[in-house]
């Protein structure tokens, strides 16, 4: 599982507590937390951090749901995509 917030976003409490139980539970989770940026940051392009999180996401489903190398094993045999 992956939680991304900011110290200013509403939900800080609640992501931090959904990391603690999740932990707690043996669950792999990782936590993100960006100082003073606010709910949903990273939709706003404009806001440097945004990339900072994109990296974070893309890194994240590369390691668990198999990065380029691994889509392109996963093509069917005829070749058709």
């Amino acid at each position: 599982t992956l939680i991304i917030t900011g110290t200013r976003g509403f939900e800080l409490s609640s992501a931090l507590y959904t990391h603690e139980q999740m932990v707690k539970l043996g669950v792999p989770a990782e936590l993100h937390v960006w100082e003073g940026l606010f709910h949903g940051f990273f939709y706003n392009a404009y806001v440097p951090e945004s990339k900072d999180a994109f990296n974070v996401m893309i890194k994240f489903f590369d390691r668990h749901l198999g990065g380029a190398g691994s889509r392109a094993s996963a093509a069917p045999e005829n070749g058709i995509r």
